[in-house]
């Protein structure tokens, strides 16, 4: 008996490395996803700063120019850009489909 008992226990061990080293493994592919999402992160993050910017730019170009006696048509036509870089941002906010939330 002792024999057999010797060789359970030899092929649990074996079992627990390999489920050791299966883990080891997959736990490095997660941090390598989790640093890519970061990554992603970070560049999505700045491409709202970016944007954000560049709205709130187009929007004090709008208001002195308007100031000054703009036609309408040119209102327009700013009003419009500004409706598509609020547009571009939401979409860059983790796939939000609508911009109705970042109206100003």
């Amino acid at each position: 008996m002792p024999k057999q008992e010797k060789y359970n226990l030899q092929r649990l061990l074996e079992m627990r490395e390999r489920f050791r080293d299966d883990a080891a493994l997959y736990l490095a592919e997660c941090r390598h996803q989790l640093k890519l999402a970061e990554i992603e992160l970070n560049n999505r993050k700045q491409a709202v700063v970016n944007c954000r910017q560049a709205q709130q730019a187009m929007q004090t170009q709008m208001i002195e120019k308007s100031e000054s006696g703009m036609k309408s048509s040119e209102i327009v036509r700013y009003r419009q850009h500004l409706a598509d870089l609020r547009e571009t941002l939401c979409g860059w906010l983790y796939g939000c489909l609508c911009f109705r939330c970042w109206q100003v």
